[in-house]
């Protein structure tokens, strides 16, 4: 004898959930081919705003973990200081890391951001050379 649960048969319940999820899986491909087929949602710019040049975009970020000392936790406290990139990196002072660090979460006892100055110094020598 089949017993019930719930008031449906346990047999049916599985393929109707199947079917569900078929049908909301459609659902999703459709609308993920309107919204390629619309383009980007950007409006044009309200009368009167001027919008900066292309060149004026922030360069992009280097990989700070490359660094000795730099892990993806440190990378991220100083990319949310704003140092993303090797040039950043020199143009900071010790102290000021030290500081940046400190108020952070982490804790670095060894850090030594006086070479960590020294390995962006080298790294940016290394991209900008011919």
């Amino acid at each position: 004898m089949h017993q019930r649960r719930g008031g449906v048969a346990w047999w049916l319940a599985f393929p109707l959930m199947g079917l569900l999820a078929g049908l909301f899986a459609l659902l999703l491909i459709e609308r993920r081919k309107r919204v390629r087929q619309q383009g980007p949602a950007v409006s044009p710019p309200a009368p009167g705003i001027v919008l900066p040049p292309e060149e004026d975009a922030p360069p992009p970020a280097d990989d700070l973990t490359v660094i000795r000392g730099i892990g993806p936790k440190t990378a991220t406290v100083l990319a949310q200081a704003g140092i993303r990139t090797f040039a950043h990196l020199v143009q900071s002072s010790p102290d000021s890391l030290r500081e940046l660090l400190s108020q952070s979460a982490l804790r670095l006892p060894n850090a030594n951001p006086e070479d960590w100055i020294a390995q962006a110094q080298a790294w940016l020598e290394r991209k900008t050379a011919p």
